[in-house]
C-alpha cells in the first residue's frame, strides 16, 4: 500500500499530491511510534516528532527551491491572480459575499481568448460567494464531522480493523481541508463524490458504532442490578 501511495503521487505529478504523500508517510511513522511507547514517554516523543517534522518541511522546501525546474509549476502566477481577485471580491461584501448569485471563477484574457478559470482555493471561493456566513457554516459542519470521526477513533481501539479505518478517514478529512485551501476540488463532480461519499460512509458507520456502544454501556448497569 505504501508503494502504491508513492507511485500514485509520482504518476499524478501534482505538488498537492506530493505534499499529501509526505504528510501521510509522516503520519504513519509518528502513529506507529506513538502506539509502541509507554505513556510516560509520549510527551517527549510528541515534541521530538514536531521538531523533526518541521526540519523535514524546511529541507523539502529548500529542495523544492533548488530543483523546482524539474517539478510541476503549480501555475503560481495564475493562482496568485485568482487569490487576489477572490479576496478583493470578499472584501467588497464580507458578510454574505455574492450570496451565490454569480458563477464561480475569475475571468482571464489570454491573447484574444477570454477564459473563466475556477478559483484555485475552495476556501477563498466560499468567502467570495458566501462571505463570513458561508465560511462559518462550512467550518461548523466540517468540525462536527471531524469530531464524530474522532469519537469513533477512540471508541474502536479494541478493533484493529475499524480503528485503522477511522484513523485513515480522520487523516483523509484533515488533508482534504489542506487541499481545499489551494485547489478547486469542491467545484468538480468526481471529487465531490469521492470526498463527501467517503466521509458520509464514515459518518454513518461512526454513528452506528457509537449508538451501539452507548446502548451496551447503558444495558450493562441494568443487567448488573438485576443479578
Amino acid at each position: 500500500m505504501l508503494v502504491l501511495l508513492v507511485a500514485a503521487a509520482v504518476l499524478n505529478r501534482k505538488l498537492t499530491g506530493y505534499i499529501i504523500t509526505v504528510l501521510a508517510l509522516v503520519h504513519i511513522a509518528a502513529s506507529a511510534g506513538w502506539r509502541n511507547l509507554l505513556p510516560r514517554s509520549r510527551p517527549l516523543y510528541a515534541v521530538v516528532t514536531v521538531v523533526l517534522t518541521l526540519l523535514l518541511a524546511a529541507v523539502l522546501g529548500l529542495l523544492y527551491v533548488e530543483f523546482r525546474q524539474y517539478l510541476p509549476s503549480g501555475n503560481v502566477d495564475v493562482r496568485l491572480r485568482q487569490y487576489e481577485a477572490a479576496w478583493t471580491a470578499f472584501l467588497n461584501s464580507p458578510i454574505y459575499g455574492y450570496a451565490f448569485l454569480q458563477g464561480s471563477g475569475e475571468d482571464f484574457r489570454e491573447f484574444v481568448r477570454l477564459l473563466n478559470i475556477p478559483t484555485h482555493s475552495d476556501v477563498l471561493d466560499i468567502l467570495k460567494h458566501g462571505g463570513l456566513i458561508g465560511l462559518v457554516l462550512f467550518l461548523w459542519g466540517y468540525v462536527k464531522l471531524f469530531r464524530l470521526i474522532q469519537r469513533a477513533v477512540a471508541a474502536t481501539r479494541d478493533d484493529h480493523l475499524l480503528h485503522a479505518y477511522f484513523v485513515g478517514m480522520r487523516f483523509f478529512q484533515f488533508t482534504a481541508f489542506i487541499t481545499f485551501l489551494i485547489n478547486p476540488v469542491l467545484l468538480k463532480g468526481p471529487f465531490l463524490i469521492v470526498i463527501w461519499g467517503g466521509l458520509g460512509i464514515a459518518a454513518g458507520i461512526a454513528m452506528c458504532i457509537l449508538r451501539d456502544r452507548a446502548s451496551s454501556a447503558a444495558a450493562a448497569p441494568a443487567a448488573g442490578s438485576v443479578q
